[in-house]
């Protein structure tokens, strides 16, 4: 078939627009260079924690948003202890690796359950961050954790964040993008990022 000169205008618009059309969660584009270095964090903070438990399982990567410090949460796999793995930080040597086994943590509560398959993240943190915007464009931006939601399989980003009014906090699905409020009624995350407010009682 002739392509005629308006065709082919036609075609680069449509061509303009298909990005815009196959984001998720109303155009938001996967962060694919972002989730393969989370890929790499994780798979090396594991080797550090089975130095400690062999049997080491990840179950939850906090962000300190403003730093943009990585913690990976580890528990042994019958979830007795907690092994917690700082990575360098931004710009830091990468050597500096911290490994630290704290004496009681909520993620070890004798319930050993799946741990966090990063491989399966669609969704990045910047990402996140910016679904979470959409909802309050006022907030700044304290911290999140990945986590698993509670059907023990859909990896989940808890967003916390600051307001005039105080500090909000939302979930945005890892794999669609999804948002939801963070209300009494949901299930609270365990252990709660250094920069985000106190655990809800």
């Amino acid at each position: 078939m002739k392509v005629g000169p308006l065709n082919g205008v036609l075609m680069i618009v449509l061509a303009g627009l298909l990005p815009a059309c196959t984001g998720i969660a109303g155009g938001v584009q996967p962060e694919e260079p972002q989730i393969p270095q989370l890929n790499r964090l994780a798979a090396d903070a594991l080797v550090r924690a089975r130095g400690v438990a062999p049997d080491a399982v990840l179950r939850q990567l906090d962000i300190v948003w403003a730093t943009g410090q990585e913690a990976f949460r580890f528990t042994d796999g019958d979830a007795t202890k907690e092994i917690t793995v700082l990575a360098p930080a931004p710009g830091g040597r990468p050597d500096q690796w911290q490994v630290m086994t704290p004496e009681l943590s909520p993620l070890a509560d004798h319930h050993p359950g799946n741990g966090l398959n990063l491989q399966t993240l669609e969704v990045g943190p910047t990402t996140a961050a910016q679904v979470f915007r959409r909802q309050r464009p006022d907030v700044a931006v304290l911290s999140m954790l990945l986590r698993l939601a509670d059907d023990g399989a859909t990896l989940q980003w808890v967003v916390f964040g600051s307001v005039p009014g105080g500090e909000i906090s939302g979930q945005v699905n890892a794999l669609t993008g999804a948002f939801q409020a963070l209300g009494p009624g949901l299930d609270h995350p365990a252990v709660l990022p250094l920069t985000a407010s106190p655990r809800p009682t």
